[in-house]
């Protein structure tokens, strides 16, 4: 059994700063050089924290920052943060995991896991080198994929005969 884990997004957020290790990312200790006021460690490129008419950066040193309720800072004003264009991770384990190593984009992995399980437009039908069958396949690409085929490629856990 082959069994792959990922996901399809990143989202936005991003580490600010030098943080010691051991420190607390959720908290706001770290000073900056620019204007002496606190900040904390992670931040977002947009969400609904968003100042927008200020002067002066707010002190999360001020703010209960272990609250349910307290936003981190965001640069652009959104009624919610959203996706990020990330890598995100690929982990695989069993036969033909090898495959699953670097960095891909997001329509590869699941003809890969169709090459690896033998079904859909990736299966092995030919002597080549496992890794030229797949990327010519995602190269080839103007077919496209239904979204019921991703789904159950992401959700499969192929049983290789």
């Amino acid at each position: 059994t082959l069994i792959v884990v990922t996901s399809d997004h990143a989202h936005v957020m991003s580490f600010s700063g030098y943080p010691i290790r051991g420190d607390d990312i959720l908290a706001g200790d770290m000073v900056s050089n620019m204007d002496n006021i606190s900040y904390t460690t992670i931040s977002y490129a947009n969400g609904p924290s968003a100042e927008l008419n200020f002067t002066v950066r707010r002190d999360p040193q001020k703010a209960d920052l272990k609250s349910d309720t307290y936003r981190y800072p965001s640069l652009v004003k959104l009624h919610a943060e959203t996706h990020g264009g990330d890598d995100v991770g690929v982990f695989a384990r069993g036969p033909y995991a090898h495959l699953f190593v670097g960095v891909y984009e997001q329509n590869v992995i699941p003809l890969t896991m169709g090459y690896a399980g033998d079904f859909g437009p990736t299966a092995k039908s030919s002597t080549q080198e496992e890794v030229v069958i797949v990327r010519q396949a995602v190269s080839a690409a103007p077919y496209f994929l239904p979204a019921s085929f991703l789904t159950l490629c992401v959700a499969l856990f192929v049983k290789l005969m």
